[in-house]
């Protein structure tokens, strides 16, 4: 391949390299370089990839791009660029052929719904015998296919990896997507995938904003740097699917120029009305003009109904018939770690990992199932944002009868620091647990149940991992629920 031809769309600032010589596959890890391939120098959380471009060169690596002027100074073979980010996405899309070039993609961004709407639209595509794929941070799916495949940091297949996924991994799903005749691909942007530009080459021909609450702040800083990274998935955009009952989804919608469709409760271009909400899940009446659809979904709570609203919308712009988005959003049965019942047990397990997530996944459940105890069980991931800590103990102290706190992801930070922010959100007269140990916390929490009591796990979700400052490992809520139980009734036919 033409080293101009890698580099199409890239910004070059100054360059030492022959960009009509031929070269080999790119790569950022140094370790990986091939003989006339090209190096991108990443500024990473631990690793600056200029350290490295001696030995890259050494190795017979042809080149260098990187956005540093010292290292471009010091260094023979080198590019300089505006920014190693964004070049990474343009090179690696230039690489396969801009494989999505055919395709129509839909990206939906937001802290808490992601996920759920990839789902729904999915299976609605699904519904109308489109060829789909799907993006998501719990699964990468071609045609209902599992695709497989290494993250780079040890997991086994990208759900694992990371929500959406480096440049690298993510453009090469794409081009096995083209293979196999996708014509649709729906996924989750990240805000720090936009904020490092992994998707800037694109052309997104719908972007769904959900809604926008405290997240991320270790990265982000502040509310309205989180707000801008989430905004630039619309300059990528032709058509917004905006959520205006949200505080920041109004504000989006008056900033940006382009196409735009608005969703409420209230009043907007769609509107959702006549909502009934059920142990079994919720129906309602959707709304534009003299068009309306009977949308009923399996889940339950108001967030379902914000998330089946936004997919139905997204589906419509997209052409699909009424009929078939009404029944694509029936078929989804359930979604993996969203409010996941085990069993027929009044035991839940949800990805709630933010003080609006667990709100909304609280309240849900509270109204579902009025009898009994409500037990939250939940902790906060270390190295992470934390002035959510505090938050989220206050929410789910307000609703829960009862909390045990433990470990969620400690990564590098000591687990008692983590339970200490914690419970400064906890009420003197709140009555509650402490259990570092995950295991044995919900072990706790199932010897807790009597009646009509419901266990609620949050935080983990579709996660079947922990991650501690001894590194990741494998690890199963619904494994260690389903043993307990079994060992219980066991234990009861001997007795």
């Amino acid at each position: 391949m033409k080293l101009l031809d890698l580099l199409e769309g890239v910004e070059i600032l100054a360059c030492k390299v022959d960009l009509k010589c031929d070269v080999g596959e790119p790569c950022s890890d140094s370790r990986k370089i091939a003989s006339n391939g090209v190096f991108i120098a990443i500024i990473g959380e631990k690793r600056n990839g200029n350290d490295y471009i001696y030995q890259v060169l050494e190795r017979g690596g042809k080149c260098v791009i990187t956005d540093s002027y010292e290292a471009y100074s010091a260094n023979p073979n080198t590019i300089l660029v505006r920014n190693t980010r964004l070049a990474e996405a343009h090179v690696w899309n230039n690489y396969y052929g801009r494989p999505t070039r055919d395709i129509s993609i839909v990206a939906i961004t937001g802290t808490n719904g992601k996920t759920s709407c990839a789902y729904y639209i999915y299976n609605i595509l699904k519904a109308s015998n489109k060829k789909r794929g799907l993006i998501s941070t719990i699964e990468c799916l071609i045609n209902d296919e599992p695709y497989q495949i290494n993250g780079g940091s040890g997991v086994i297949d990208i759900s694992a990896s990371m929500t959406t996924p480096d440049p690298e991994i993510l453009y090469s799903i794409f081009n096995e997507m083209r293979k196999n005749g996708v014509q649709y691909i729906v996924m989750e942007a990240s805000s720090h995938a936009l904020e490092q530009f992994k998707l800037a080459p694109l052309k997104i021909e719908v972007g769904v904003f959900t809604n926008l609450s405290c997240e991320h702040l270790d990265f982000h800083k502040n509310m309205d740097e989180y707000y801008k990274a989430k905004k630039r998935l619309f300059e990528i955009t032709e058509n917004a699917i905006i959520n205006i009952d949200d505080h920041y989804g109004k504000r989006l919608c008056e900033e940006i120029n382009i196409n735009k469709i608005t969703c409420s409760l209230n009043s907007a271009n769609y509107v959702a009305h006549d909502i009934s909400i059920l142990d079994s899940g919720c129906s309602y009446k959707l709304t534009r003009d003299e068009l309306t659809l009977s949308i009923s979904s399996k889940t339950g709570g108001a967030f379902s109904v914000y998330n089946t609203m936004l997919s139905a919308i997204t589906a419509l712009s997209l052409g699909i018939d009424k009929r078939k988005i009404e029944e694509g959003i029936l078929s989804t049965s359930y979604i993996k770690g969203r409010l996941e019942r085990v069993g027929n047990e009044r035991i839940f397990i949800d990805y709630a990992h933010t003080p609006n997530a667990i709100e909304n996944a609280l309240l849900t459940i509270r109204q579902a199932m009025p009898k009994g105890r409500l037990i939250a069980l939940f902790g906060c991931g270390g190295d992470r944002d934390k002035s959510k800590r505090p938050k989220m103990a206050k929410i789910a102290s307000s609703i829960a009868d009862m909390i045990i706190i433990t470990a969620d992801n400690s990564r590098n930070e000591s687990l008692i620091d983590i339970i200490a922010d914690i419970m400064k959100g906890i009420p003197k007269e709140k009555s509650f647990a402490v259990i570092p140990k995950r295991e044995d916390a919900i072990k706790f929490g199932l010897r807790e149940m009597q009646g009509d009591d419901i266990l609620v796990l949050l935080g983990k979700g579709h996660e079947e991992y922990e991650i501690d400052d001894k590194g990741k490992h494998y690890f199963s809520e619904r494994k260690i629920i389903e043993e307990a139980l079994r060992h219980d009734k066991n234990k009861g036919v001997q007795s």
